[in-house]
């Protein structure tokens, strides 16, 4: 429960940090930067919440995989390279997987971030092993290792609904 505290106290100060830049750019830009960074949608008004409802893009208020994906990309290029370095290409891929585990963390662990870290992180493996990564085989892959990890997830709505929109998108 330490860890569990000290990642909530965390979120709420990358939280609040963000709506103190909320001063610089119009009203509704701090709880909207919150979301989308941290996951975090208390501070959304009810007003904008339904404007993004009825323009239909409500689901870009929620952290995804897509997020997760722009994370990865993000750290790969950020930290390039380490590559050249001896092993580096072993330590680019440590520091990358353990920089998507402590995001998802950040974020709430929701089902779809899981999928996404894991499915990233399979990924990232691969890269670290020179080998080709089929992507059904790395849904299956993270599917197989989160229902390992809590078989209760087969039940749980979002965890269908991700991995349901994952095969469809493949």
């Amino acid at each position: 429960t330490t860890l569990t505290t000290r990642i909530e106290q965390l979120r709420h100060q990358w939280g609040t940090r963000l709506l103190a830049r909320d001063t610089l750019y119009r009203d509704d830009a701090g709880p909207i930067l919150q979301a989308l960074a941290v996951g975090d949608q208390s501070d959304i008004t009810p007003e904008l919440r339904d404007s993004y409802s009825r323009t239909g893009v409500a689901h870009l208020l929620s952290v995804s995989g897509l997020h997760v994906g722009i994370v990865f990309l993000i750290l790969n290029l950020m930290f390039g390279w380490i590559r050249l370095f001896r092993h580096g290409t072993v330590a680019l891929g440590i520091v990358v997987i353990l920089s998507l585990v402590c995001y998802a963390a950040l974020t709430g662990l929701s089902p779809s971030v899981i999928r996404a870290v894991t499915m990233f992180s399979l990924l990232q493996i691969g890269l670290m092993l020179s080998r080709y990564t089929n992507s059904l085989n790395t849904l299956c892959a993270a599917a197989l290792l989160l229902l390992i990890w809590n078989p209760y997830n087969l039940y749980h709505i979002g965890f269908q609904l991700s991995f349901a929109a994952m095969v469809g998108i493949i």
